[in-house]
């Protein structure tokens, strides 16, 4: 047991177990966990290939040996593990006097569950966008994407995506998304929209996100602005056996109006109204839980 006395440091008095039953009566143990000694090491081929003027080839491959314990010999069949990217990229002009560009992307990626990376290998809110748990097995992962680009170095910006994510034996996730940009004669429009959907065993859910930001320079008003914005993520998953929602189901939208003077000057002002709403589960449908509004006026004088 743990004894105050008036030292610098911790004293422990011996108290002798049970002498009939040898049950230990005291709250601490001599014993000293020892951390044991750790090694990570990673491997890395890069390679590009230009096959021509506008069709390229660039492959990565990656093996990591991650060792839990260096001085043991037991358990050492996960410590290897293994990675790769292959990308075909195409590039064309097919309009010269405007510049435009058609730009193709096809992708496949693998990780296998052994694989450690010594930095994070996927986004903050990969999980999130695909319908996925913070806290997962490891598994084996592949992924395989296609994309298409139009635009100029200018104005405009159009883009296709599609990506197929499988996960272990079960998961399976598709994810279709449209990213536009376009600015002309005082128009600027930016939207991102992208449907997923993924099933496992157990769930089968999507995930809608479109966000949608419009802005109308007014020149006869000294460059006052106008604009519009729409954003919403709708995540709902549904347990296959009972059809009521899983708890990390949620939905959010938000909408903005606002209008401000030019933004270049040294005296300015803005005024944006937004407001929010949020959504959570309840048994077999999703429920409003809160809404805000918000009013903010800014002024800058110099």
């Amino acid at each position: 047991m743990y004894t105050s006395l008036q030292i610098n440091r911790k004293v422990y008095k011996w108290v002798a177990p049970d002498p009939a039953t040898g049950k230990k009566l005291g709250r601490y143990e001599p014993d000293v966990l020892l951390v044991a000694p750790k090694s990570q090491q990673i491997y890395n081929l890069s390679t590009t290939w230009d096959l021509s003027r506008s069709l390229q080839i660039i492959s990565d491959a990656a093996l990591s040996n991650y060792d839990l314990n260096t001085i043991s010999q037991k358990d050492k069949q996960n410590d290897l593990g293994a990675a790769a990217k292959l990308q075909l990229l195409h590039k064309t002009t097919f309009n010269r006097q405007a510049s435009l560009q058609l730009k193709s992307t096809a992708q496949i990626e693998y990780a296998d569950a052994d694989f450690k990376p010594v930095e994070r290998l996927r986004t903050v809110e990969f999980m999130r966008d695909w319908g996925l748990d913070f806290i997962l097995m490891a598994a084996d992962e592949k992924i395989v994407s296609l994309s298409t680009v139009i635009a100029n170095e200018t104005s405009t910006f159009l883009k296709y995506g599609y990506t197929r994510y499988e996960r272990g034996m079960d998961y399976k996730g598709d994810r279709h998304q449209i990213d536009q940009r376009f600015q002309q004669k005082n128009w600027i429009v930016n939207k991102e929209i992208s449907f997923t959907s993924f099933r496992d065993r157990n769930v089968k859910g999507s995930f809608v996100r479109p966000n949608i930001d419009i802005m109308k320079i007014l020149p006869f008003l000294s460059n006052q602005t106008v604009g519009l914005k729409y954003s919403k993520e709708n995540s709902v998953s549904r347990y296959l056996l009972s059809d009521s929602l899983t708890p990390s189901s949620f939905s959010f939208n938000t909408f903005q109006l606002s209008t401000g003077s030019d933004q270049s000057q040294m005296n300015k002002w803005s005024f944006k109204y937004f407001t929010r709403s949020d959504e959570l589960p309840g048994g077999k449908e999703m429920k409003r839980v809160d809404r805000s509004q918000n009013y903010n006026l800014q002024y800058e004088w110099m």
